[in-house]
């Protein structure tokens, strides 16, 4: 048993390894952190990331404590923090890739990277009409199979259109206080401009339609 769990660890890895191929452009990653009662959370952060560079060369990873004058500067309150390439993106991430979060953070890689938000023509038909900020929240859990999708809906957002629209993914184990804030305990639950968009993961057309709204 434990050889076949080699066997399909090894499967796995080779398709991950595949699919950040795709990839095209350098990924910036800034993680901020400070040490406290959520240090498994940036150790599981650091670690995530050592082993999608171990496949790509395009990650480029930076750490810094909360204390930094660019944490400052970028309004960062929270650790971990994840920040992806901040040059061309305002995406960040409230905790770190657990559980089935890991599937978001890969299509983060893999949107990032590419710079191509692969939204499909109906979708980009809806997010040509927004022409003012809009600024996304998806509350989302390791134990969520449903979050991943709604994640990437944002995602997708959040790269076809950067000048108009952020986005933060906030794990609600990591930041039970923000759970609490937007009542955000029953995930995945989406916000933007603080407004309630969406509970529960939607067709990426729905998704759409609701933050254009």
């Amino acid at each position: 048993m434990d050889q076949q769990e080699d066997i399909q660890a090894l499967e796995a890895q080779k398709e991950i390894e595949r699919i950040l191929g795709a990839i095209t452009a350098e990924i910036p990653i800034f993680l901020y952190a400070q040490p406290g009662p959520n240090d498994v959370f940036t150790d599981t952060a650091r670690q995530a990331i050592r082993f999608f560079r171990q496949l790509t060369d395009k990650i480029v990873l930076r750490e810094y404590e909360l204390t930094h004058e660019s944490a400052k500067k970028w309004k960062i309150e929270h650790s971990p923090t994840l920040v992806f390439d901040p040059g061309r993106y305002n995406i960040r991430w409230l905790g770190a890739p657990m559980g089935e979060e890991g599937r978001i953070f890969l299509e983060a890689l893999v949107l990032i990277g590419s710079q191509k938000s692969n939204l499909n023509e109906q979708s980009l038909q809806v997010i040509k009409k927004i022409d003012q900020p809009r600024h996304i929240k998806v509350f989302v859990s390791a134990s969520c199979p449903y979050c991943p999708q709604q994640a990437l809906n944002a995602l997708k957002a959040a790269v076809e259109k950067p000048n108009l629209i952020s986005l933060e993914i906030v794990d609600i184990q990591a930041n039970p206080e923000l759970a609490t804030q937007y009542s955000a305990h029953s995930v995945p639950q989406t916000y933007a401009n603080d407004i309630l968009i969406a509970q529960g993961a939607q067709p990426e057309e729905l998704f759409m339609l609701s933050l254009e709204k």
